[in-house]
């Protein structure tokens, strides 16, 4: 059984929304005081939001075949990672203490998450290239074995040609 559209839609809703929380968080940094405020109500609403896709993308996953839902659960588990970085960075941001230095992190995060995606990509070619090479390797045991059985057969009919001549001879 493979993914489901309702997962699917979710897990695209879920990276856009994380996608977009992290240059909010940034910009509120930057807000006078009031603005700060709504963003940041803003912004915890959005997490709460990407929260309950996770949840839900975790109740769809436990209807997935095992080698599905394994892909499935790391990625689900990458973005519960990101929506508690973001969830971090939020408490700094209510509390007033977002520094230069989270404004940082939080571009370090985003190059993790396309890394990381770069990576699952990776990973997945290679995978694909591991399983057809095991595909030729069981295509070439089957062909050397009918070759082996071909090469038995004709040096037994050799043999009976042989012994059948030398009987005639004699």
């Amino acid at each position: 059984m493979a993914m489901s559209e309702v997962f699917k839609e979710n897990d695209r809703k879920l990276r856009e929304l994380l996608a977009n929380l992290a240059p909010k968080c940034t910009s509120a940094r930057l807000l006078l005081e009031e603005e700060k405020k709504v963003r940041v109500c803003e912004i915890a609403r959005e997490i709460d939001e990407a929260e309950g896709l996770i949840r839900k993308m975790e109740l769809e996953a436990r209807s997935l075949k095992k080698k599905v839902k394994a892909k499935v659960v790391v990625k689900l588990g990458e973005y519960g990672n990101d929506v508690k970085k973001l969830k971090n960075e939020l408490a700094k941001l209510r509390s007033g203490s977002a520094t230069q230095a989270t404004v940082g992190n939080i571009h370090t995060m985003q190059g993790y998450s396309d890394q990381r995606g770069r990576l699952v990509t990776s990973i997945d070619s290679v995978k694909k290239s591991s399983d057809r090479i095991g595909e030729c390797r069981e295509d070439m045991r089957r062909s050397g074995l009918t070759a082996i059985i071909l090469t038995h057969q004709r040096l037994r009919e050799y043999l009976l040609q042989g012994n059948t001549t030398v009987r005639s001879s004699c």
